[in-house]
């Protein structure tokens, strides 16, 4: 294309822009997910099968094609314009956020049809992560905490461009309900005395606060004690006289306690009797 034509698609461009601007064009919103790929359709395009369109982003040129391909700016190699004339974005990066606007440089444009779109970035929500402490880890995933401790919670998640997050509790026997909530990242809360009643699954729900997609992460606690009192341990003889039966019992516990007996022989006097101990 020789430079006078150039010069008068470029006029065109501006002229459009200004004329598009003034007359108060519709304007849709988009939106696009970080790092993938989003197109942006032309919809004042005239149909008449001979394309000729420029793009624009905030009233500057982002890329323009005539009849043979783009045209401008070539150096930026993840947008194209299609045979249809929608704007392809490959790659999208915070940058692209903005207001697009096709404008069709076809004779028989119509500038009316123009239509400009706000396309929104969205990231996330990524690494959703439900810290407890203090807590021990079981081998199977599972956190403990000896009961009255005072324990913390923190739900957090990484979000463009703001989320909402939720700590939600689930109990072994009842309903679940929102502990605490709030839109931005740590989300904290504290049990001054954990009981028995606080036994459960905690999630970490977030949720973007624009595209609503939502990711959560889980962790199951459980709460440790002891009785209060000693274990109770007694014994017998049995049918045989020569049978001794030790029985010992230790309720009121979680987890169910593992007993062991063991023996020790303790000589007091000559006349004395040996005595066993658990």
């Amino acid at each position: 294309m020789e430079r006078p034509t150039v010069a008068f698609f470029q006029f065109l461009i501006i002229h459009l822009t200004v004329t598009g601007a003034a007359t108060g064009q519709s304007l849709e919103k988009m939106v696009g997910t970080l790092g993938d790929s989003v197109s942006l359709p032309c919809h004042s395009i005239a149909g008449n099968g001979t394309l000729s369109v420029a793009w624009l982003k905030d009233g500057r040129i982002t890329a323009s094609r005539n009849l043979s391909g783009l045209l401008s700016p070539s150096e930026n190699s993840h947008f194209s314009i299609s045979d249809q004339g929608s704007l392809n974005i490959n790659g999208l990066l915070l940058m692209d956020k903005g207001i697009y606007l096709c404008n069709d440089l076809s004779p028989n444009r119509d500038t009316e049809k123009q239509t400009g779109i706000q396309l929104l970035i969205v990231s996330g929500p990524t690494n959703v992560r439900t810290d407890i402490k203090p807590a021990t880890a079981l081998p199977n995933g599972t956190f403990f905490v000896r009961k009255g401790s005072s324990v913390s919670f923190n739900c957090s998640s990484e979000s463009y461009p703001s989320q909402d997050l939720s700590l939600v509790f689930q109990g072994f026997a009842s309903n679940s309900s929102v502990l605490a909530s709030r839109n931005r990242s740590p989300l904290e809360f504290r049990i001054p005395s954990i009981q028995p009643t606080n036994q459960g699954t905690y999630s970490c729900i977030a949720q973007n606060a624009l595209s609503n997609q939502t990711a959560n992460q889980s962790t199951p606690l459980l709460v440790y004690y002891a009785p209060d009192r000693h274990p109770e341990c007694y014994w017998k003889t049995g049918n045989d006289s020569s049978q001794l039966l030790l029985h010992c019992s230790w309720n009121g516990s979680y987890p169910l306690p593992m007993l062991h007996w063991g023996k020790s022989w303790v000589s007091t006097s000559p006349n004395s009797l040996y005595s066993m101990s658990p």
